[in-house]
């Protein structure tokens, strides 16, 4: 039994220091009910002011009033799977490093060999590895002369690991991974007479977190569990977006803001179900209750976001080129524990349709490249994003590069 037990925590262990990142992320940031945008991704995270079907729902709903669709667009499946580069790393290392530690046995006190496996596994879970999915479930966009409305259904799972340290040397394993199935009802409008438009999206979430913060000396071989909890909420956005502020432009120049979970927003937690990993025993309820109140503790709170867009004539030389602008996004939300400085809320991107088919997209996001390409047809919709994000507090600090591929089916 005292083997078996090591086993587990030297696995918990390993796992846990391959996914963390040295400054982890903070679970406020996946407060906010989304399903993050390809397009928006590829452009350096800027789709604010970016009008269109694909930041209608979660970025501006405001856009509700530029579909630019003769006819209702209906998404009717999609599905999305995203990936940091460093779990190909990760993998090589379990199957040559852990693997073999594995069959040849752990036992205290740990040999040499041991000891240097968990401290390259520490030494590589400085940079962070991550995953994520989504479901895009059916939804379907009406334009109306210039109001526009909107309903679906998304669903969108994230999953996170970190390492602490209790104070004496002993690691804690905090494991995080959340899942949320949202119904998403939006609409939005031009006031008569004016450029600016404005919407409202209403959304009604049901949220799951499975959470597990143990010390590595605490894990008991009999009876160790992990806890699912359950919240749902309703919460509303709000956006506005002025079109063409400067008619002697050739072009367009928008401008969008929009306040995320302006009402609502914040969950009332309960259990909904165990996971036995090692044994078979009662529920720990003192351990239930410190996680509940760890989660209600840490509900959002409303953010925003501020952009312009510029939207490109079809240039008479180039014609084969269409849908071609460029957007710039503040974003007051952090995506990282610490407190970011203002440069790093800054997102900067553009994109070009070439001959209606091949989208491609490329952008700034806190001092890291992203770029994409699309397929874009009628009935299918195929799009890959390779984009960074900023972990630490300053970028450059502790960079996470993310491969993302969706694929999705309907009327477009």
């Amino acid at each position: 039994m005292k083997n078996a037990a090591l086993r587990l925590t030297l696995l918990l262990f390993l796992v846990a220091m391959l996914g963390a990142p040295a400054q982890a992320q903070r679970y406020e940031q996946y407060a906010r009910t989304i399903v993050p945008s390809a397009q928006v991704l590829a452009m350096g995270g800027a789709g604010v002011a970016f009008g269109g079907p694909e930041t209608a729902f979660f970025y501006n709903p405001a856009h509700f009033a530029q579909l630019g669709i003769v006819r209702p667009r209906i998404e009717i499946l999609g599905v999305r799977g995203e990936l940091s580069t460093k779990f190909f790393d990760d993998l090589d290392f379990f199957r040559n490093r852990v693997e073999p530690a594995f069959d040849a046995g752990v036992e205290l006190p740990l040999t040499p060999e041991n000891r240097d496996l968990f401290q390259d596994a520490f030494e590589r879970g400085r940079q962070p590895t991550a995953g994520g999915a989504a479901v895009l479930l059916p939804s379907v966009m009406v334009a109306l002369g210039p109001y526009g409305v909107g309903a679906g259904l998304f669903g969108s799972n994230t999953s996170q690991y970190r390492y602490e340290d209790n104070g004496s040397g002993i690691p804690v394993f905090d494991v995080f991974s959340q899942l949320d199935a949202m119904a998403v009802v939006a609409g939005g409008g031009t006031i008569p007479n004016s450029n600016l438009s404005v919407g409202l999206a209403g959304k009604y979430a049901q949220r799951y977190i499975g959470y597990k913060n143990e010390d590595f000396l605490a894990i008991d071989p009999d009876n160790e569990k992990v806890y699912i909890i359950n919240g749902s909420t309703v919460s509303f956005d709000l956006g506005l977006q002025y079109t063409d502020a400067v008619r002697t432009l050739p072009g367009s120049l928008d401008f969008g803001l929009a306040v995320y979970d302006i009402v609502g927003g914040s969950f009332d937690y309960d259990l909904y179900e165990s996971i036995e990993l090692t044994g078979e025993g009662e529920d720990d309820m003192q351990e239930v209750e410190q996680i509940l109140a760890d989660f209600e503790d840490r509900d959002g709170t409303p953010t925003f976001r501020v952009g312009t867009s510029y939207w490109v004539p079809t240039i008479a030389t180039f014609p084969i080129l269409t849908d071609l602008g460029a957007a710039l996004d503040y974003v007051s939300a952090n995506t990282s524990e610490s407190s970011q400085p203002f440069l790093s809320k800054f997102r900067l991107g553009g994109q070009a349709v070439v001959a209606n088919v091949v989208a491609l997209r490329a952008g700034v996001s806190q001092g890291y490249p992203t770029f994409g390409t699309g397929i874009v047809t009628p009935f299918f919709r195929l799009d890959y994003v390779f984009y960074g994000v900023e972990d630490g507090r300053l970028p450059g600090q502790v960079e996470r590069y993310n491969h993302l591929v969706q694929v999705r089916f309907g009327l477009f």
